[in-house]
C-alpha cells in the first residue's frame, strides 16, 4: 500500500521503556472509564439500566466480562512482568538483552517507488551490532519499483535487490526467505518502518532454542487523516491487549505480516508462506509454526505501517482479513480442542472460532430482529442483542482507559480525542464488515472444498519453498 501522505515518513518515534505513569495517561484512563460506567448504567427508555438487563441474562454477561476485562487482566499482568523483566540483561523469557544473532530482512515490493526508500533507511539506522541484509523482491511492479531498488541498492552495500513477475506478496517473501543467509529472518511490510532499537528488542528472545518466532508491536504511521486516527486504538487493542493475552497463555496465534521475526532454517522446514490464495498467509504460518517450538510476542520492538484512509480501503482490507481467517481456521481445524497441539489447539484456535461464532449470531440475530419486528422471538433476543452491543461500546471504553495507562506506544494517549470516533463508528461498522467476510469466507470454502493445500499443507508448502530454493541455487 502506498503512503498516502506523500511524506518521507521517520525512523523513530516515542517508546517508553519505563511504566508510563504520566498525567495525560491518567486523565484519559479515569475519562474512559468513566465513559464506560456512564454508558452501562445509563438509564433507556421503557428498557432500563444496560447493567442490569445483561445482569438477568448470565451467559451473556460473562461471556462479555470475561472476554473484555479477563484478558485485559491477563494482558495487565504480562506488560507488569515484561516492564519488569526487561530491565534485566539475562532473562529465561525475553533472552540476552545483548544478543546480537545475524538478521535478514524480507521485504515484499509491490508498487512501492514512494516508499521503499524510508524503509530502508529506517534499517540502516537501526541501533544494533550484529550482521543484517535487507532482500528486497520487486514483485512484478508498474510503477519503477524496481529502478528505484537498484538505485538505492548503489547507496546502501547490505542491500540485495530481486525481482519476479507478479505472484503476490507471500510468494515474493518465501523468494527472499530463498535468498537469505542469515540465522533470523524478518518479514517486514514495504510500507512499514522501525524503530531503532526494535530488531535489539526482537532479536534478543532468540537466544532461547525454544522460541522459533516472535512478533512485533505494529502501529499506525500515516495519522493524518481520521478514519486512520480511529485505526490507531484498533491495532493498540490487537497489539498490547490481545497478543499479550495470548502470549501470556503460551500462543501467538498471528504474527503481522508487517513485523514478525522467525528462525530462518526453521520457517524453512515449515515450509515458508502459503500463497494459496484462500488464506492469510501471515496467519496461516503463524498456526504452523507452533509445530516447531514457542512463539512470542514483544511490545517493545515496535513499527509503524501505513493503514487505509479511504473507506472502501479498509472495508477491502478487512473484508479479506476475515474472510482468510476463518480459511485458515478451517484449513487447521484437527487442531481445534487438541491437546497435542498445545496451548494453540487448547485455547488459542477454540477460542477464535468460538468468537466469530457469536459475532456471526449476533450480527445476524440483530438483522432478522430488525427485518421481522413484531415477531416476539426476534423481538425479545434483538433487544438483549441490541443492549448488549450497546454494552459492549461501555466494556470496550472501560477496558481502552486500562490501556491508557498500561501501553508501550503512545500513539492512544496523543489522539486520545479521536476514541470516541472509534468506539461509536468504527467498531460498529467493523463487526459488520467482518460478517460479510465471514459470509463470503463461506462461500469460497464450499467452492475450494478438497484442495490440495486443504489435504496437507505443511508437505505442500515444503515442496513449494524447497523447490524455489533449488531453483535459485542452480541460476546462482
Amino acid at each position: 500500500m502506498g503512503n498516502e501522505s506523500g511524506v518521507i515518513r521517520p525512523a523513530e518515534s516515542n517508546i517508553n521503556n519505563q511504566w508510563p505513569f504520566t498525567l495525560k495517561r491518567y486523565v484519559m484512563a479515569i475519562t474512559l472509564i468513566g465513559i464506560g460506567l456512564a454508558i452501562l448504567f445509563a438509564p433507556i427508555p421503557h428498557i432500563g439500566q444496560p447493567i442490569y438487563i445483561l445482569y438477568s441474562s448470565p451467559l451473556f454477561l460473562l461471556l462479555l466480562l470475561g472476554w473484555y476485562f479477563g484478558r485485559t487482566g491477563l494482558a495487565t499482568l504480562a506488560h507488569y512482568k515484561h516492564r519488569k523483566k526487561s530491565k534485566i540483561s539475562i532473562d529465561g523469557d525475553l533472552g540476552d538483552r545483548d544478543a546480537t544473532p545475524s538478521v535478514s530482512f524480507l521485504t515484499p515490493a509491490y508498487n512501492e517507488a514512494k516508499d521503499i526508500g524510508s524503509v530502508v533507511e529506517a534499517i540502516s539506522n537501526l541501533d544494533y551490532d550484529g550482521d543484517i541484509e535487507t532482500v528486497v523482491v520487486d514483485d512484478g511492479s508498474e510503477d519503477g519499483t524496481w529502478y528505484v531498488l537498484k538505485a538505492l541498492e548503489e547507496v546502501y552495500p547490505n542491500l540485495r535487490v530481486f525481482t519476479q513477475e507478479n505472484g503476490g506478496s507471500a510468494s515474493a517473501r518465501n523468494t527472499a526467505l530463498t535468498k537469505a543467509t542469515n540465522e533470523i529472518v524478518i518479514s517486514l511490510d514495504a510500507d512499514t518502518v522501525l524503530h531503532s532499537n526494535s530488531l535489539k528488542e526482537i532479536a534478543r528472545h532468540f537466544t532461547s532454542d525454544e522460541i522459533v518466532a516472535v512478533g512485533g508491536n505494529v502501529s499506525v504511521e500515516n495519522r493524518d487523516h481520521w478514519w486512520a486516527k480511529a485505526q490507531i486504538f484498533d491495532y493498540a487493542l490487537a497489539m498490547e491487549i490481545g497478543r499479550m493475552f495470548q502470549s501470556r497463555l503460551g500462543y501467538v496465534l498471528c504474527l503481522s505480516g508487517a513485523f514478525g521475526a522467525f528462525r530462518r532454517e526453521t520457517l524453512i522446514e515449515a515450509g515458508g508462506w502459503t500463497d494459496h490464495w484462500l488464506y492469510s498467509d501471515d496467519f496461516e504460518v503463524s498456526v504452523r509454526m507452533h509445530e516447531y517450538g514457542k512463539i512470542r510476542y514483544t511490545p517493545s520492538a515496535q513499527a509503524d505501517t501505513i493503514v487505509p484512509t479511504t473507506f472502501k480501503g479498509w472495508f477491502d482490507q478487512r473484508k479479506t482479513w476475515a474472510q482468510r481467517g476463518i480459511s485458515v481456521m478451517l484449513l487447521h481445524h484437527k487442531k481445534q480442542l487438541n491437546f497435542k497441539e498445545g496451548m494453540i489447539g487448547i485455547i488459542g484456535l477454540p477460542l477464535r472460532a468460538l468468537l466469530t461464532s457469536l459475532i456471526i449470531i449476533e450480527v445476524i440475530l440483530f438483522l432478522l430482529t430488525i427485518a421481522i419486528g413484531p415477531e416476539p422471538f426476534f423481538q425479545s433476543v434483538g433487544w438483549v442483542l441490541a443492549v448488549g452491543m450497546f454494552s459492549m461500546t461501555g466494556f470496550c471504553a472501560i477496558v481502552v482507559g486500562i490501556l491508557s495507562v498500561l501501553i508501550v506506544n503512545d500513539q492512544p494517549i496523543d489522539y486520545g480525542g479521536w476514541v470516541i470516533a472509534y468506539l461509536l463508528i468504527y467498531r460498529p461498522l467493523h463487526g459488520f464488515v467482518r460478517l460479510y467476510g465471514f459470509g463470503q469466507a463461506i462461500w469460497w470454502e464450499i467452492s475450494s472444498f478438497g484442495g490440495s493445500l486443504r489435504s496437507n499443507p505443511t508437505h505442500y508448502l515444503q515442496e513449494k519453498v524447497l523447490s524455489k530454493q533449488k531453483t535459485v541455487e542452480t541460476a546462482d
